[in-house]
């Protein structure tokens, strides 16, 4: 894989980054041979696929602005009327590792 560094707040050299990167490779929980993307992003994967389950995106928000000039009261509204379409994950799997 190749990536592309586009903020670096932590100020790592290139050499600690693809050390870093290559480490995260063979610690992937659903794997048992290393994996050549990094783990973080897999789950993201896996979570993405897992959130159609739990969200209807044609749930009938009415007009939903995703403009950048929303007021705090009317981005907080419209956070929740989102947060209200998820549907709660099952008790069972409440406090397990949702993306394994």
């Amino acid at each position: 894989a190749h990536y592309n560094v586009l903020v670096d707040e932590n100020n790592f050299m290139p050499d600690d980054l693809q050390r870093i990167s290559f480490s995260l490779c063979h610690v992937y929980a659903r794997s048992t041979r290393s994996v050549s993307i990094v783990p973080p992003v897999y789950y993201a994967d896996t979570v993405c696929e897992r959130a159609k389950h739990h969200y209807d995106p044609d749930g009938g928000f009415g007009n939903v602005s995703d403009s950048a000039s929303v007021s705090t009261t009317a981005g907080a509204d419209q956070a929740e009327t989102y947060r209200r379409a998820f549907q709660q994950v099952h008790g069972n799997t409440g406090q397990n590792m949702y993306f394994q």
